[in-house]
C-alpha cells in the first residue's frame, strides 16, 4: 500500500496552521505521516517565551535557529497527541543542501559566504531528498514518530528540543496565536 505523506517545509506557526488545517484529513485516514524538513541548525537555539517573535534584539541568525528548534519541538508534540493512531511524523535534517538559501535580502558579503560555503561543502539535492524518501519510504521506520533524522538515520536533537515541557508550552501558545489570527 502506498503512503500518504504530507511534506511540510515551512517554519513555526505557518508548519502549525497547516497541521490544524490538515487534521481532518490525518484522521480521516487520508494522510498517514508528516514529515517535517530542514530542522537542522537549532544548536544553540533557545526560546525566549516573553519574545518569542523577536520584537527586540532580532536576530536573523538566532531567529532562523530558534524556527528549527520549534520545528521539533512541533514534531514530538505532535507526535504524543497522535499516540494510538496509525499516523506518524518526525522530523529530519536533510544535510548542508545547495540551494538558493541565503540570496535575495541578504547583505551581499553574505551571499558571497553562503554561496562559496555551499559550493565547498554542500551537498546536491538528490542527495539531500535521501532522508524524507527514506522516511516516506521505508519500512524500517514504520510506526516510528516523534524522532528526529539525519542521514537516513535516527539523532538525537539538542537538549532543548527535548524539553517536552517547553515544547508544550510553546504548542500551547502558539495554538493560541493562530486562533487568535483568525478571530
Amino acid at each position: 500500500m502506498k503512503k500518504k505523506v504530507l511534506k511540510i517545509t515551512g517554519i513555526t506557526l505557518l508548519v502549525l496552521l497547516a497541521i490544524i488545517i490538515a487534521l481532518p484529513l490525518f484522521l480521516q485516514g487520508k494522510i498517514e505521516e508528516i514529515i517535517k524538513t530542514k530542522v537542522n541548525n537549532s544548536i544553540n537555539a533557545t526560546l525566549d517565551f516573553e519574545d518569542l517573535e523577536f520584537r527586540s534584539a532580532y536576530s536573523a541568525q538566532n531567529a532562523y535557529r530558534r524556527s528549527k528548534l520549534c520545528n521539533i519541538m512541533f514534531t514530538r508534540a505532535l507526535a504524543r497527541r497522535l499516540e494510538g493512531s496509525r499516523i506518524t511524523t518526525n522530523a529530519l535534517h536533510p544535510g548542508f543542501v545547495r540551494t538558493a538559501f541565503g540570496g535575495a535580502g541578504n547583505p551581499l558579503y553574505f551571499r558571497l559566504a553562503v554561496r562559496a560555503a555551499m559550493l565547498t561543502m554542500g551537498i546536491g539535492v538528490e542527495e539531500g531528498a535521501r532522508t524524507s524518501i527514506y522516511l516516506a519510504s521505508s519500512p524500517q521506520v514504520e510506526g516510528v514518530s516523534g524522532k528526529y533524522f539525519a542521514k537516513s538515520a535516527e539523532t538525537t536533537p539538542t537538549k532543548a528540543a527535548r524539553d517536552d515541557e517547553a515544547g508544550e508550552r510553546l504548542w500551547q501558545i502558539s495554538e493560541q496565536m493562530v486562533s487568535n489570527a483568525s478571530a
